[in-house]
């Protein structure tokens, strides 16, 4: 399992975890999964979960990536302050247990370690999950997944959000990559001589592109290439992570 993009709400309650999984990228892909066009909510705790205090709700609105699933275990990264007067802990697993409107029993969350930094925390939790598999061409694979007495979810819808996800979180790196070339080009009368995406990036940040991005949304390198005195090529490897196939996402045309 890898990764998932949560889109936080802004809830005046700080000790109420304040994500949903957005499943549609705006297309209404949620529709496949029998739910409403704009939510999973049986695939929410399979996400990463921010929460954020109350002040920084106030002042933008924030995404949040989900992490890995490894022996049936769910990295957490938790967000702004988890007050209320409980542990640190306490709170972690009972906000998990009730995510949602799940019913998970203390079983089946275990806190393995909090570390608080300044207003934020990074937990890692351990969630007893279920997991449906078929064996196909003498391979056991993964079918289906479920948390507690949720309904079971397909492994190929759950690719299918991420990857969508991930499609749109990589064209908009590309665009902004672009438009640091092109602030450069502009300045420089010329673009920058780069012989790699990494020297590419050391050149155009921070003055002309704000982040330093090294990989895409599936975590593989962008590819930089200078075709001409006036031309390059910029990519990314789309989902299946070759360079060269149907799939490579590419910044739009300016």
């Amino acid at each position: 399992m890898s990764v998932y993009i949560v889109e936080e709400e802004r809830q005046k309650n700080r000790c109420r975890p304040a994500a949903t999984l957005r499943a549609d990228g705006g297309r209404g892909r949620a529709q496949e999964f029998g739910d409403s066009p704009r939510t999973l909510p049986s695939l929410r705790l399979l996400s990463i979960l921010y929460w954020r205090s109350a002040s920084a709700l106030r002042q933008f609105p924030r995404y949040a990536i989900l992490a890995n699933v490894k022996s049936l275990g769910l990295f957490l990264i938790l967000l702004g302050s988890l007050g209320c007067g409980k542990s640190l802990e306490k709170q972690v697993q009972e906000q998990i247990r009730t995510f949602d409107h799940a019913s998970l029993s203390e079983q089946q969350v275990e806190v393995q370690n909090v570390k608080e930094i300044g207003d934020h925390a990074v937990a890692e939790v351990r969630i007893t999950t279920a997991v449906r598999l078929v064996k196909k061409d003498g391979d056991w694979v993964i079918e289906e997944f479920r948390i507690g007495d949720r309904r079971w979810e397909r492994a190929e819808h759950i690719l299918a959000v991420i990857n969508e996800q991930r499609t749109e979180t990589t064209l908009q790196q590309l665009n902004l990559i672009t438009e640091g070339i092109r602030r450069y080009a502009d300045l420089n009368q010329q673009l920058p001589k780069a012989s790699s995406f990494e020297e590419l990036m050391d050149i155009l940040s921070p003055q002309f592109h704000n982040q330093v991005v090294r990989i895409d949304a599936w975590s593989n390198p962008f590819s930089y290439q200078a075709i001409s005195a006036d031309g390059y090529d910029l990519k990314s490897a789309g989902p299946d992570g070759d360079l060269g196939t149907p799939d490579d996402l590419f910044p739009d045309p300016q």
